[in-house]
């Protein structure tokens, strides 16, 4: 059977529906490709598929994108779920942290350490 760019897609679908596969929603992000430029173009290129038999076995699969470093793609990382406690963390500020005396200058020198993200957003992160 000869294949074409064409019909790769839609045969990507198919076998997509045919084995039932879904997608494990991602954490830490939308997007895992940007073309790296002043006004970027951002895309979500990486995906990870699991069928119900997988899910069965790993019901806590997780999928996170971490922050990108060098290249124009954002690494995706599986977790099964095997062994981890699932705890939610939640950030709160303490209203006391403010009278130590040394904590405007820890917050500026946190701030301020080289970040190499791309994006405002890959900043906060």
């Amino acid at each position: 059977m000869k294949v074409s760019a064409s019909t790769t897609p839609d045969m990507f679908n198919t076998l997509i529906n045919f084995h039932d596969l879904r997608e494990i929603v991602m954490t830490g992000g939308t997007y895992t490709w940007s073309n790296n430029q002043e006004d970027p173009v951002l895309e979500k290129l990486d995906r990870v598929l699991i069928s119900r038999e997988w899910e069965d076995i790993f019901p806590n699969t997780m999928v996170k994108r971490l922050p990108r470093e060098l290249s124009d793609h954002n690494p995706v990382i599986l977790f099964s779920g095997v062994g981890q406690l699932t705890k939610h963390i939640e950030f709160k500020f303490e209203l006391s942290w403010l009278s130590n005396p040394d904590f405007t200058s820890s917050v500026e020198r946190i701030w301020n350490k080289r970040c190499n993200a791309a994006t405002s957003l890959d900043r906060i992160h």
